[in-house]
């Protein structure tokens, strides 16, 4: 799957967001991801994936971030996942909150896949709140496959719960911040 064009999504998002700031100040339900890692970018880490699945498993957004030949500063990476309407009834409110937990999985690829490297957190939708989700993805973590129910940590493999973080609201600027997904192009 080929890379997103970070600055393309972002000129967009910017200036959606800055028109949807001018016409109402709704608050934006979004969980913010940011993914730092201690992999070398680009010899052992060039693309990040962030996917999002429902507690049912099913995958609700992927999108790839190509980092290189972006280097290193390009870390931690921060993107807003949006609501998806998968998760928004008929009026595109969001479902009621036993409905809005999901998966957020965030993997680091390097030029072949063998270089692999995986960490998955629970966490959930606030309505009106964009929360942060700190994921780091660990060197301790290559060719590690955890068994169902839990993902790679700082110790090796304990269960999701152990990863998932408090939630937190997210204390940065909301405007020019990359989301998934991103809005469509008019038209589409």
């Amino acid at each position: 799957m080929p890379g997103v064009n970070r600055s393309a999504v972002s000129l967009l998002t910017l200036t959606l967001s800055l028109l949807a700031a001018a016409g109402c100040g709704d608050p934006v339900t979004q969980i913010v991801v940011v993914v730092d890692t201690d992999l070398m970018v680009p010899d052992e880490v060039d693309t990040i994936r962030i996917a999002t699945y429902r507690a049912s498993a099913d995958v609700v957004e992927q999108f790839d971030f190509a980092i290189y030949p972006i280097d290193a500063s390009a870390l931690p990476l921060t993107v807003g996942v949006l609501l998806p309407p998968q998760l928004q009834d008929e009026n595109g409110d969001p479902l009621p909150a036993d409905e809005l937990d999901v998966a957020i999985e965030v993997t680091a690829t390097g030029a072949s896949d063998r270089n692999r490297v995986s960490t998955r957190v629970n966490t959930t939708f606030v309505d009106g709140l964009s929360l942060e989700v700190p994921i780091f993805v660990g060197q301790n973590c290559r060719r590690v496959t955890c068994p169902l129910g839990q993902s790679c940590g700082m110790n090796g493999c304990v269960p999701i719960a152990e990863l998932t973080p408090p939630q937190m609201v997210y204390g940065g600027d909301l405007e020019g911040l990359v989301t998934l997904p991103p809005d469509p192009a008019p038209g589409e």
